[in-house]
């Protein structure tokens, strides 16, 4: 299952999964996770029930179950950026469309190529994965593949590179 980040849900999750992952949405048994109280992070039965709220541990993408991935905007992901957090941008464009300008930093993975498919076992599993297109097309599927092959904490970046663009965020080439 999918759902939609804002910077609050980014936030929320963080500590309600004490992890790097920034919105875990199923777990592998595809059962969906309450949300809660905005802010909290804990969900709704655990705060009815009297239980404290979850606090936040270490950052890391362990704790994140294989087979989720979640929505994330370009906002979202440029306050990670501008952050310093430890995450793994995944372009899958082709490299005449990398050519044309990337999120500095990310790690270039043709989906067309068939270069992430081939080679998704190199992609680090101690942070976040962030996929990116043109579009968004391709980095929906480079993200189901990705989660389908045991990948924790892996987020489709919604609207892709033109979002991105279309936000004056700065890109390198």
């Amino acid at each position: 299952m999918r759902t939609t980040s804002s910077t609050a849900l980014v936030l929320a999750s963080l500590v309600a999964f004490g992890s790097a992952c920034t919105a875990s949405t199923t777990t592998p048994t595809g059962t969906e996770q309450p949300d809660g109280e905005p802010g909290t992070g804990a969900p709704p039965a655990a705060e009815e029930a009297g239980d404290p709220p979850a606090t936040e541990t270490p950052a890391t993408c362990a704790d994140a179950p294989a087979g989720t991935v979640a929505d994330v905007s370009v906002s979202d992901l440029k306050a990670l950026v501008d952050k310093g957090s430890s995450l793994a941008i995944v372009d899958v464009r082709e490299p005449e469309e990398t050519a044309q300008g990337t999120i500095e930093g990310a790690l270039l993975y043709p989906w067309n190529g068939k270069v992430l498919q081939a080679r998704h076992d190199e992609l680090p599993t101690d942070r976040p994965i962030y996929v990116v297109c043109r579009s968004g097309s391709r980095s929906s599927l480079a993200s189901a593949f990705l989660a389908k092959n045991g990948h924790a904490c892996v987020h489709d970046v919604q609207g892709g590179m033109n979002a991105w663009a279309a936000a004056s965020y700065p890109t390198t080439k």
